[in-house]
């Protein structure tokens, strides 16, 4: 196990080590007063003429209770993408330091690794899509596993990611976008144990409250606290933490996940019968990833032409492939009918 201080020590970029970050009005008192006057605001009530809490107290509850950590192992950032900028502008050293990366997987830790002036590793998946030899020969700074991995499906089992871990001497990021729809264990449960880890997860999928852009840092406390220091001070918009406490129901969100993975399952039977269709890969997310033996552009306008789209994943692969987002039950039936109708 990785003792934490030298971890802050070698990881976090040198001129950020220690750094308090912006204080707000907000940070400076514990509870509201009666009268606020520190923050240059409008004086007279709109709703929405006082900034918020930087961290409101109410959404930090929910999640770190329905994600099973403590409330200071949790950071609220606007969706994953601001955590994965986030992550990578506290330790990246632009032109020095890399970044390690799954390929295919989701795209934004290869965008963000750019911007910051980081290099980008690629060690690719198994062509079965599985997860691949994560024993990399060239050391990262940060590695990001996308797990359900977007857009190939599969999951990461704890006993291979504790290899990666057992051996990491960077930060490791398991982003958990699609972890509802999966049978495998989070790796939240391996925070206490490996302080190199940590862990995203978000509300657009599962919740379906993707246009609130809610997304999650879960780690030990030394990190969240560090990543907080560079966040924006006011990241959770009033009418957003509003939208949360009305829309936030883990109840209804299982309904709707078990819904999804049998509609997950019917689709992915009925797109096998189909005779363009070479291979429907196994998921555990909300989606499929299909293997065509046509070429995928022309079926995807085709597609759209009728008022549906899907996206050709062709390139990241380099033979036809779509990846499909699961639906509703009528959108799931037509996009089928009308597929049935496509000849190459």
């Amino acid at each position: 196990m990785t003792e934490v201080k030298p971890l802050i020590d070698e990881l976090i970029r040198p001129e950020l080590r220690g750094f308090r970050g912006y204080s707000s009005s907000r940070d400076e008192v514990e509870e509201a007063p009666e009268i606020r006057l520190d923050a240059n605001e409008n004086p007279f009530p709109s709703g929405y003429n006082r900034y918020p809490d930087p961290q409101p107290s109410s959404i930090v509850e929910k999640l770190s209770g329905y994600y099973g950590v403590e409330s200071d192992q949790l950071l609220v950032t606007r969706g994953s993408d601001e955590a994965i900028d986030t992550i990578l502008r506290l330790v990246g050293q632009p032109g020095k330091d890399a970044v390690r990366i799954f390929p295919p997987t989701y795209g934004m830790y290869s965008v963000s690794a750019q911007i910051q002036g980081l290099e980008v590793i690629e060690s690719p998946l198994e062509m079965d899509f599985r997860w691949p030899n994560i024993r990399g020969e060239k050391p990262a700074k940060v590695t990001f596993l996308c797990s359900p991995n977007n857009p190939t499906g599969g999951s990461i089992p704890l006993d291979r990611l504790r290899e990666l871990l057992d051996q990491s001497e960077g930060i490791v990021v398991v982003d958990e976008a699609y972890a509802e729809f999966s049978d495998e264990a989070s790796a939240v449960e391996l925070i206490a144990e490996y302080p190199q880890l940590l862990v995203l997860r978000t509300l657009s999928k599962a919740f379906g409250l993707a246009g609130l852009r809610i997304g999650v840092i879960l780690g030990q406390k030394f990190w969240i606290e560090a990543l907080q220091s560079i966040l924006a001070p006011y990241p959770i918009p009033t009418p957003v933490l509003e939208a949360f406490l009305r829309q936030f129901d883990p109840d209804r969100m299982k309904v709707e996940v078990m819904e999804i993975v049998g509609l997950r399952q019917r689709l992915k039977e009925e797109l096998r019968s189909l005779d363009t269709v070479e291979e429907v890969l196994p998921s555990e997310g909300n989606f499929l990833l299909v293997r065509l033996r046509c070429e995928a552009e022309p079926l995807r306008g085709f597609l759209l032409e009728r008022g549906i789209s899907i996206r050709d994943r062709s390139s990241a692969f380099g033979f036809p492939a779509v990846r499909i987002s699961i639906g509703t039950p009528l959108e799931t039936l037509k996009l089928v009918n009308e597929w049935k109708n496509y000849t190459p």
